[in-house]
C-alpha cells in the first residue's frame, strides 16, 4: 500500500491551519487542527504558523505510516471477526479453525473495551497488553507466540481487505524457542517399562475419574445452595467394567504403536473415506488421509509400521466397522478427545511417570498422549532414515523430524554401534 501523505491547508471557516490526508480505508479525507501524541496523549494545536503546522503534519504522517495511529477507520472488531470467520476460517483445517476461535475469544477476554470498539483500536500497545494478560494467566511463551501468529495473519487479511491500512507492530516473545535441537520440549519419550505402568493404572484411573465426577456434582449442588443428601449411589463402590478397561488397553497400545496425534486417533475409521482410514486394499495395511484433513491439502497414502499393522489386524473382520478406537468412559459412552487426553494424563500421574519439571515453579508434568507419540518417533528414529521417519510422523518440516534424533539415548546408540561393528562381545564393558 502506498505511503500516506499528510498535507497542510488553510480554510476560510477555520482560524488554525488544517492537516489532512486521504484515508485509504474509507477513501475519504480526514482533517484535523490538532495532533495527539499516541504515546503521551498530549494534544497540540496547529495554530497559524505554517512551519510549525507542517512539523506536526510530519509527526502525524510518521505515526500513520508506522501504525501508531490508524486514522478514521470505521470497521468494528466484531464486524471484522464475523467476516474472517465466515470468509477465511471455513477453508482452514478443523483444528486450525478451532484455534483461531480460541485466539479471538482470548483477545476479547483480555481487551474487552478495545474489542467493543473499532478494529483500529487494536493497536500495538493494546496487543502488548494482551501478551501481558496471557503471561499473567500462566500461558507459556510458545503458546503466546502461537496466538500472536494467528492474530497477525488475521490482521494482515484485514489490511488486504482494506479494513485497516497497516498491521500494528506485534512483538514476538523473545523467550519462545522453536524448532531444532534447541527447542525445549514439555515432555519426553517414555520407556517401555513406563508404558506398561500406564496400562496397569487403567482401572485405577477409571475409578478415580468416576469419583472426581461425583465430587464435582456435589460441589455444584453446594454452590447452587442445594443441600446434599446421601443417596444409594453414593454408597455404591465405584467399579469399572472389563470392557472399558480392555477398550483403553487397545487404545493406548494403538497410540504407542502408531504415533497418531490425539485428534487423529479419534478421526481414524475402518470404513469412512472422508476421514483418516485404514486402507486394506494393498499387500500391507496403509493409512489413507483425505486432502481436506491435511495441511498440504492433498490426499496421502502412508505406510503403517508392522507392529501397528498386527495390532489392527487382530480385530476380527466383522468388527472392522466405524471408529478404530472406542475408549469407553465409566458412563459407558465413547470418550471424546478432550476426555481421552485428561484420562491418559491421569494414568500418567497415578503411574508416577514424570516427563517434565518446570525450572522456576517446580511443577511436575506427568505422561500424556503426546508423550506416547514422542516415544514412537524416538523408537523408530533408531531404525529408519530421516525421510522415512518424516513420513511415519507426518511432519511438514524435516527440522521437526530431526529433533527426534536428539532424544535418542546415548547408551542405546552405543550398543547399536558395537552390534553393527561385530565387537559387542570383544570389547569389554565398563
Amino acid at each position: 500500500m502506498s505511503r500516506i501523505r499528510v498535507g497542510v491547508i488553510s480554510r476560510k471557516d477555520c482560524r488554525n491551519l488544517v492537516m489532512r490526508f486521504k484515508d485509504p480505508v474509507t477513501g475519504r479525507w480526514s482533517c484535523s487542527t490538532k495532533y495527539r501524541d499516541p504515546q503521551t496523549g498530549e494534544v497540540i494545536a496547529t495554530g497559524t504558523n505554517r512551519k510549525e503546522a507542517e512539523k506536526l503534519a510530519a509527526r502525524w504522517e510518521a505515526d500513520l505510516n508506522a501504525g501508531r495511529d490508524q486514522g478514521s477507520g470505521t470497521i468494528r472488531w466484531r464486524q471484522f471477526r464475523l467476516r474472517y470467520e465466515d470468509e477465511v476460517v471455513p477453508g482452514l483445517a478443523e483444528k486450525t479453525a478451532r484455534k483461531i476461535v480460541t485466539v479471538f475469544n482470548a483477545v476479547e477476554k483480555a481487551l474487552p473495551k478495545v474489542t467493543k470498539g473499532k478494529l483500529t483500536d487494536l493497536t500495538a500497545e493494546a496487543i502488548s497488553r494482551f501478551q501481558a494478560e496471557m503471561r499473567d494467566g500462566k500461558r507459556s511463551e510458545d503458546t503466546i507466540a502461537g496466538y500472536l501468529a494467528h492474530l497477525r495473519a488475521a490482521l494482515q487479511w484485514a489490511a488486504d481487505q482494506g479494513m485497516i491500512f497497516m498491521v500494528p507492530k506485534i512483538r514476538k516473545p523473545q523467550r519462545a524457542k522453536r524448532g531444532g535441537s534447541g527447542h525445549k520440549s514439555k515432555g519426553r519419550p517414555i520407556t517401555t517399562e513406563e508404558f506398561e505402568r500406564l496400562l496397569e493404572k487403567i482401572p485405577a484411573a477409571l475409578v478415580q475419574w468416576r469419583k472426581l465426577k461425583r465430587e464435582a456434582a456435589r460441589k455444584t449442588r453446594r454452590n447452587n445452595g442445594q443441600q446434599h443428601h446421601k443417596t444409594q449411589t453414593d454408597a455404591v463402590p465405584v467399579e469399572v467394567s472389563p470392557a472399558a478397561v480392555a477398550s483403553w488397553r487397545h487404545y493406548l497400545t494403538g497410540l504407542w504403536l502408531s504415533g497418531l496425534r490425539l485428534d487423529e486417533s479419534f478421526n481414524l475409521y475402518w470404513d469412512r473415506p472422508d476421514r483418516l482410514h485404514i486402507d486394506l486394499t494393498g499387500r500391507r495395511p496403509r493409512l489413507s488421509i483425505p486432502g481436506e484433513l491435511e495441511k498440504g491439502h492433498r490426499d496421502r497414502l502412508l505406510p503403517i509400521t508392522p507392529d501397528f499393522a498386527s495390532h489392527l489386524l487382530a480385530t476380527e473382520d466383522a468388527a472392522r466397522r466405524g471408529p478404530v478406537f472406542r475408549p469407553l468412559m465409566p458412563s459407558g459412552n465413547r470418550a471424546n478427545p478432550d476426555q481421552a487426553g485428561r484420562m491418559i494424563s491421569l494414568m500418567g500421574e497415578l503411574a508416577g511417570v514424570k516427563v517434565h519439571t518446570h525450572v522456576k515453579t517446580g511443577k511436575v508434568k506427568f505422561a500424556s498422549a503426546h508423550d506416547l507419540r514422542r516415544s514412537f518417533g524416538t523408537r523408530w528414529a533408531r531404525r529408519v532414515p530421516t525421510a522415512v521417519l518424516m513420513l511415519l510422523m507426518r511432519h511438514e518440516s524435516i527440522q521437526t523430524t530431526n529433533a527426534y534424533y536428539v532424544d535418542l539415548d546415548t547408551d542405546e546408540i552405543a550398543e547399536d554401534l558395537y552390534r553393527v561393528s561385530g565387537q559387542a562381545d570383544t570389547v569389554p564393558s565398563c
